[in-house]
C-alpha cells in the first residue's frame, strides 16, 4: 500500500455528509469508483488534513435510495446487490502525520454464478480521533441540557461509493417532463430525470436559456444528481431569478453524465413547451 504526501485542495470531499466542525478530518479521491469487466481493481486516497497524528478506519456501508433520492442505510451483509462479498480492501486501519495520505487498493472477486448486474458498496473512512471527540460531544450536550448552552454535534465519516459492474454497460439518462411557471420573482423550470438501463445514473443538470435561433444565451450553476439502479427517476425543480431569464427565450435543461465508467456518454437536452 503506498503512502504519499498530497495536496489538500486536489482531494474531493466526499458523499456521506458531515458538519463544517469537522469538514477538514478525512479527505477522500475518488469520489466514484467503478468496477467492471476492463478494471476489476482501483484504488482511493485518505488524507490527513490536521496538522496532528490520526488514527483512520475503512468500514463498510450499505445504503438504499428513496424516490426523494435521499438514502437510508441498510446492512451491507443482507442487500441483494450489495458487493459487500465481492470486494476486498486494504489496509482497513491506518495512522497519518498531519498533511500525509494512505492509498487503498479496492479490488472485485467475481464468482462464476454471479448474476449480471451493478452491485454497490460505500467504503466510510472514520478519523478514529475525532469518533473519540464525539463521545465528549455527547456528554457535553447532556451538560448542556441541563444549563445554558449550545452544542453542536458533528459526524466525522466520509465515503467512497464502490460501483461494481457485472457484464452490463451504464446506458445513462434523458430528460422528461419539463413545465416551466412563474413563482414571484422566480422562473421555475421542473423535469424528470430518468435512468436508462441497469446501472445507476451519475450526472448532473445545467439549466440555460436558449434563443429562438438555437443558441444557448445563459446557463445557471448545475444540479448534482444520482439515481440508484433501485429508481428509474427524480422529479427535480430549479429555480431562476426571471430577470436573469433572456426575453422570448425558452427555458431548458442539459443533463451532462459524470459517470467515470462511461465518460463518453452524450448530453442530453430538453426544453420546456
Amino acid at each position: 500500500m503506498k503512502r504519499l504526501h498530497y495536496i489538500a485542495a486536489a482531494l474531493a470531499l466526499l458523499v456521506i455528509p458531515v458538519s463544517s466542525a469537522c469538514a477538514q478530518q478525512v479527505m477522500l479521491t475518488p469520489g466514484t469508483l467503478v468496477l467492471d469487466g476492463s478494471a476489476r481493481s482501483g484504488e482511493i486516497t485518505v488524507g490527513n488534513p490536521g496538522g496532528a497524528v490520526a488514527t483512520f478506519r475503512v468500514d463498510d456501508a450499505f445504503f438504499i435510495q428513496g424516490a426523494d433520492g435521499q438514502l437510508s442505510a441498510k446492512a451491507a451483509e443482507t442487500a441483494g446487490n450489495s458487493a459487500h462479498k465481492l470486494l476486498r480492501v486494504g489496509p482497513r486501519r491506518f495512522a497519518l502525520a498531519g498533511g500525509e495520505g494512505q492509498t487503498v487498493r479496492v479490488a472485485a472477486r467475481v464468482p462464476r454464478e454471479l448474476a449480471a448486474g451493478e452491485y454497490r458498496l460505500h467504503l466510510a473512512v472514520t478519523n478514529l480521533a475525532e469518533q473519540a471527540a464525539r463521545a465528549d460531544v455527547a456528554q457535553a450536550r447532556h451538560a448542556a441540557s441541563q444549563s445554558l448552552g449550545v452544542v453542536i454535534p458533528f459526524n466525522v465519516a466520509r465515503g467512497v461509493r464502490v460501483l461494481l459492474r457485472h457484464q452490463v454497460s451504464p446506458e445513462g439518462g434523458r430528460l422528461a417532463g419539463l413545465t416551466r411557471r412563474r413563482e414571484g420573482a422566480d422562473a421555475v423550470l421542473a423535469f424528470d430525470v430518468q435512468r436508462l438501463g441497469a446501472t445507476s445514473l451519475l450526472a448532473s443538470v445545467v439549466p440555460f436559456a436558449r434563443g429562438s435561433d438555437g443558441r444557448e444565451l445563459k446557463s445557471w450553476p448545475a444540479i448534482g444528481t444520482s439515481i440508484y439502479a433501485e429508481q428509474s427517476s427524480r422529479r427535480f425543480e430549479a429555480r431562476l431569478p426571471a430577470d436573469e431569464l433572456p426575453s422570448g427565450a425558452s427555458l431548458c435543461a442539459r443533463l451532462e453524465h459524470s459517470d467515470p465508467g462511461a465518460p463518453r456518454l452524450p448530453a442530453a437536452e430538453a426544453c420546456a413547451p
